[in-house]
C-alpha cells in the first residue's frame, strides 16, 4: 500500500511537451539577448572590444538559433500533433532533434553565464587561476612532456586476468573461430576421401 499519496503525473514527451519546452527556451533566450543588448547601450563607459564582441557573438548565435532551427523544430512538433499529417514525426524523432538543439542551447547558456561573471566583475576580464596554485606537482612524479601523443595501439596494455572482461565473450569468440576452422577441414577431408 502506497502511503506517500498520489504519484506525480508523468507527462508524455510528445509534440505538445516539446512545443512548451521550446516556447520556454525562446522566452529565456530572448530575455537574455535583450538584457545583454541593453548592457551594451547602457554601460557607463564603452565596453572593451573583446567584451563587446563576446556579447554580440552570444546574442547573434541565440538569434540565429531562434530564427533557423527553432522554427523547424516547431513545425515538427505541429506535424507530430496532427494525425492527418503526411509525414508525421514520432515522439522519439522529436526527442532526438531536441537533443541536437539542446547542445546549442547549453553552449549559449554557458556563454551567457560567462558574460554574467564578466558583468559581476564590472566588465573586466576575469583572471584565470594558475593551475600550479590549484595542484602543485609532487616530487618524484614525472611530468608529461608536450611531445607527440602515442596512438592507442602503441600503448602497452596489461594482460592480467584482472583487467580482462569477466564475461565469457572472449571464450565464445575463440570457440566459434575454432569451430569454423574445423568445419572446412572436415568437409575437405570427406570430399578428398570420396572424390578420389
Amino acid at each position: 500500500m502506497n502511503m506517500e499519496g498520489p504519484s506525480p503525473v508523468v507527462r508524455p514527451k510528445d509534440g505538445q511537451f516539446f512545443s512548451d519546452l521550446l516556447a520556454k527556451t525562446i522566452t529565456d533566450l530572448t530575455a537574455l539577448c535583450g538584457e545583454y543588448a541593453a548592457d551594451q547601450l547602457a554601460n557607463d563607459g564603452p565596453l572593451s572590444e573583446e567584451v563587446d564582441g563576446k556579447i554580440r557573438a552570444a546574442v547573434g548565435k541565440a538569434q540565429l538559433l531562434m530564427a533557423k532551427r527553432f522554427p523547424q523544430f516547431k513545425d515538427l512538433c505541429t506535424a507530430n500533433l496532427d494525425p492527418s499529417a503526411a509525414l508525421r514525426p514520432r515522439d522519439a524523432d522529436l526527442e532526438g532533434y531536441w537533443e541536437l538543439i539542446s547542445f546549442s542551447v547549453s553552449e549559449l547558456e554557458q556563454t551567457f553565464k560567462e558574460l554574467a561573471a564578466l558583468r559581476a566583475n564590472k566588465w573586466e576580464p576575469l583572471t584565470p587561476v594558475a593551475s600550479d596554485a590549484i595542484c602543485p606537482p609532487t616530487k618524484g612524479v614525472p611530468q608529461k612532456s608536450p611531445g607527440k601523443a602515442r596512438p592507442a595501439s602503441a600503448v602497452a596494455r596489461p594482460a592480467s586476468a584482472a583487467t580482462r572482461p569477466s564475461s565469457g565473450l572472449r571464450e565464445a569468440i575463440a570457440q566459434r573461430r575454432a569451430a569454423m576452422k574445423q568445419a572446412p577441414a572436415a568437409e575437405g577431408a570427406g570430399c578428398n576421401a570420396t572424390c578420389q
